[in-house]
């Protein structure tokens, strides 16, 4: 399988989205090529059947350079991919839908947030699936929904068996969102 996927951040140094470097990694196993298509691009290492291209919002690019980068690697690399996973904005289905529906190209859309914004309910219209990992994580009903779980490597994050008395660990996120 041939796939594109479209994010917002590839880094794996960055505190939010770093952890999609991971997923990057696991669905290189598991594809013959993978083109990345991101907002912005930091620090990573992924193996030669990644590709990673930037819209240039790590330079400055303004929001409608980015769409009109983003239309130009969606044209140029046509032929490389035969279906897009969208990561957490559905406003790339939104303004790819139209190319890849001539181009007869699958789209599929990960989401897991409370919010959603006016893309979200036209999104989910047009893709094939949308990916959430809880009955929660996408705010709006939808026929196409699986639920999938986190995501989360458990062989990266697993305990170490040992145990430090008196330690005492808190874990937790705080957002305006959440």
């Amino acid at each position: 399988m041939r796939l594109l996927i479209v994010t917002q951040k590839v880094d794996r140094s960055d505190p939010i989205l770093g952890f999609f470097h991971r997923w990057l990694l696991e669905f290189a196993l598991h594809c013959d090529q993978v083109h990345v298509i991101g907002q912005m691009k930091g620090d990573y290492d992924l193996p030669d059947n990644i590709k990673v291209h930037s819209m240039g919002k790590e330079s400055g690019a303004s929001k409608l350079s980015q769409i009109l980068k983003f239309w130009k690697l969606q044209r140029l690399l046509r032929h490389d991919y035969d279906c897009v996973l969208v990561h957490m904005t559905p406003v790339w289905v939104v303004l790819g839908f139209f190319n890849w529906f001539l181009l007869r190209k699958k789209v599929y859309l990960w989401y897991e947030a409370r919010g959603g914004g006016w893309a979200l309910p036209i999104s989910l219209r047009l893709v094939k699936k949308v990916f959430s990992a809880t009955e929660y994580g996408l705010p709006r009903p939808s026929k196409r929904r699986v639920i999938t779980g986190h995501g989360i490597d458990t062989e990266f994050f697993k305990p170490t068996g040992q145990i430090e008395k008196g330690l005492v660990s808190s874990v937790g996120r705080i957002t305006k969102r959440k």
